[in-house]
């Protein structure tokens, strides 16, 4: 299986996973799986990641910043089928019937521009070929009053499945979770 991760992911990678990988087993695993092209990282996800919280993944996990790391969708190429369904399929229509038909091409240029869309389209141009997911964060739930569905949303349009980050581990059996209470005097 080959996962596409998500800025979402790799933000909760870091901070609600990384301060209890004590021996670093799980960070070892990603740098694997991203090395191996198991795990891909898209140009546009490190590029978002450098910008939240401080740049916190890229200083966490430096090595999905190295060029051999990165996957970059300039060779992907361009299906008309998929474009069409930015329009059909894609669109958060209660969001975009707002919109005077002149305001909606500035929304769209952002959406087709960004990590999203390129995780969205590099699944789509695999998916024939590979077993392909998208792990990201994201719910199916649209709330932010944005005029394109989340990716959940658009990825049971193309037939992609999506893992969320702990749902992506407990696939590839790195999660086992053991908790020992110790018990100690609060006196």
């Amino acid at each position: 299986m080959k996962a596409v991760i998500d800025t979402s992911s790799l933000v909760s990678l870091v901070r609600y996973y990384f301060p209890f990988d004590k021996e670093g087993k799980l960070k070892a695993f990603i740098e694997e799986r991203i090395e191996a092209k198991n795990l891909i990282v898209l140009e546009q996800v490190v590029a978002e990641c450098k910008l939240q919280g401080k740049g916190q993944v890229v200083k966490a996990l430096p090595f999905v910043d190295k060029p051999k790391n990165k996957t970059s969708i300039t060779d992907v190429p361009v299906n008309q089928k998929l474009f069409k369904m930015i329009d059909n399929n894609f669109i958060n229509g209660s969001v975009a019937r707002q919109l005077p038909p002149a305001e909606y091409q500035l929304p769209r240029d952002k959406f087709t521009a960004s990590a999203d869309f390129a995780m969205v389209l590099y699944a789509y141009s695999v998916k024939e070929n590979e077993d392909v997911v998208i792990v990201t964060e994201e719910t199916g739930y649209s709330k932010d009053g944005k005029p394109f569905r989340k990716i959940p949303g658009i990825c049971d349009t193309i037939g992609v499945r999506t893992l969320n980050l702990p749902e992506f581990l407990s696939e590839n059996s790195i999660i086992d979770l053991t908790v020992e209470v110790q018990k100690t005097s609060l006196f």
